[in-house]
């Protein structure tokens, strides 16, 4: 007996990642133009940061990226980027134009931005009557007027016959910013804040970074949790530019998936525009809370998947493994047999829970966003420092680090600084004594004993020496915990002066120097183990830098 097909979800409206669960619409302010025109430079100016990619490529722009701006008034909006109308000739012109489609149908206004270099086009005019049957408060943006003589020339533009005056800006010089906004604050003035908006106040929304190698499904994924193609899915490879947020329900709870672009190997980037997209990749990873790395389970694991292990751990953050297309695997195995097959091949991610899903039927999709909700829940778990150092007192007598140079490697005393990651300081006679094998270890018989099971342990190794400066009682008996170091069984001789320094501990006076210690020193931690992403010939690319 054939399977019914599933029924189609109720579209749902756009919305930015930074909108509450409690279902508060705020104003939505739609970007357009024809291609080419600024218009995600002119978001990112509004917006404060650079979260759409810009280049001099016509049609670079192909998903709809949304984010909340506060207007110099108070009210928030939240604004839309998107392709350019009138296409590129990009085979995915029809899928952005329905893009453009949907949020045009949302809008409460539109930015339409124009070229004031270029001149009137025939496709602006043609947009701006098209515009003009949508009945919404309209602002035309004369953009890239550098010069005074551009401004003059932008007056052109009144031939649109809206009522307002134009805002004249160049995005890239940073001009007209305050303009437009001032603009979007007079269609929509605080004393209109409805009641439910205003009650909403930054409710905490969990960050769920999607990545994995090209054409494993990821915005297909996105998509069925959606409900609707929010995203551009396509079998081509590469569809994929910007790290888009989402925000979403699952389960009633609120989460934002950032669906990223596709990563490869090194030297196998086409242009400037994928080595900016693999940049966004890297930066939706720093910004996340958790991340779903999704495997192909029809194909085998491949270097680029070890590639991304490497910037998990790189950034210590927890990850949940989602093996999709499960529905092409039929009886040829099982999920256990390939849980162990992952982690023959992803030994970093070995606790990394497992789950097999079908992003295209729309099977356990939501899955993975539960156990996410559990790593972060185990991320944010705090141990008190007795109970860490007897963990790590058992640790050490069950297996000691090896000799280096004639010099034993001594932990004397640990404390957690820090949450998501999981952060541990841990004082010691030399860091250099300790090798990323014995780091593992200890990471491992940590997650053991402690509710960290499934999330990374970064563990930051500090010397003694550390503790001399403005350490208080705090610094004066971390330092008599070296006379320990010499005594043959120090560990269990150590065990009461541990519980007495564990208690001075819990001062804030206390924390704050050891936050300080663990700040000072973070150059110094050792870098995980994998791979930096290297596009472009070789080069490291530096998402910060993009």
């Amino acid at each position: 007996m054939s399977r019914p097909p599933r029924r189609p979800r109720r579209p749902r409206r756009v919305t930015s990642p930074d909108v509450p669960a409690s279902g508060v619409s705020y104003p939505f302010v739609a970007i357009i133009g024809r291609p080419n025109v600024g218009k995600s430079t002119l978001f990112n100016r509004l917006v404060g940061q650079r979260l759409a990619i810009t280049e001099a490529t016509a049609g670079t722009t192909r998903d709809r990226v949304a984010s909340l701006v506060t207007l110099p008034n108070g009210r928030k909006v939240e604004l839309c980027d998107m392709g350019g109308i009138g296409g590129t000739g990009d085979p995915h012109d029809k899928e952005v134009n329905r893009q453009i489609d949907m949020a045009m149908e949302y809008a409460d206004a539109v930015l339409l931005v124009v070229d004031t270099r270029a001149g009137l086009h025939p496709v602006d005019e043609a947009i701006a009557r098209r515009v003009q049957k949508l009945g919404r408060p309209v602002i035309v943006v004369a953009n890239k007027a550098e010069t005074q003589e551009l401004e003059l020339s932008a007056n052109e533009f009144y031939a649109f016959g809206f009522e307002s005056e134009l805002a004249i800006t160049s995005a890239r010089e940073g001009t007209g910013k305050t303009e437009v906004l001032e603009r979007l604050g007079e269609l929509f003035p605080l004393e209109q804040l409805g009641a439910e908006e205003a009650e909403a106040a930054g409710e905490e929304v969990l960050r769920l970074a999607i990545v994995g190698r090209r054409n494993v499904g990821k915005s297909t994924y996105v998509n069925a949790l959606f409900g609707s193609d929010r995203v551009i899915a396509s079998e081509e490879a590469g569809t994929t530019r910007d790290a888009v947020d989402v925000r979403v329900e699952v389960n009633g709870r609120p989460v934002v998936l950032i669906d990223t672009a596709g990563l490869r190997k090194r030297g196998k980037a086409d242009d400037h525009i994928e080595i900016i997209a693999h940049g966004r990749a890297q930066e939706a990873l720093r910004r996340c809370d958790v991340a779903l790395l999704l495997l192909d389970c029809v194909d085998d694991v491949v270097q680029v998947d070890k590639k991304i292990m490497g910037l998990l751990q790189k950034e210590h953050k927890a990850a949940v493994l989602v093996a999709n297309k499960w529905d092409l695997v039929g009886e040829r195995m099982s999920p256990e047999d390939y849980a162990d097959y992952v982690s023959s091949k992803l030994p970093g991610l070995q606790f990394a829970p497992l789950v097999c899903i079908s992003a295209l039927r729309g099977t356990r999709e939501t899955k993975p966003i539960e156990l996410a909700f559990q790593l972060h829940a185990q991320s944010m778990e705090r141990v008190g420092t007795g109970v860490l150092n007897r963990i790590l007192a058992g640790a050490i007598e069950r297996r000691r680090p090896r000799p280096y140079r004639g010099r034993l490697g001594k932990i004397y005393f640990g404390t957690q600084v820090g949450t998501n990651p999981v952060t541990l300081l841990l004082f010691c006679n030399d860091p250099k004594l300790f090798d990323a094998g014995y780091r593992r270890y200890l990471a491992g018989q940590l997650r053991e004993h402690t509710p960290w099971r499934e999330v990374p342990v970064r563990l930051a190794f500090r010397p003694r020496d550390s503790a001399r400066k403005g350490g208080g009682e705090v610094g004066r008996q971390l330092q008599g915990l070296q006379a320990l170091a010499d005594q043959p069984h120090w560990v269990e001789q150590g065990a009461p002066e541990i519980d007495v320094l564990a208690d001075a501990i819990e001062t804030s006076e206390s924390r704050k120097f050891l936050e300080d210690v663990f700040a000072e020193g973070a150059e110094d931690d050792e870098p995980a183990e994998g791979w930096d992403l290297e596009l472009d010939g070789g080069e490291a690319v530096d998402a910060s830098s993009l």
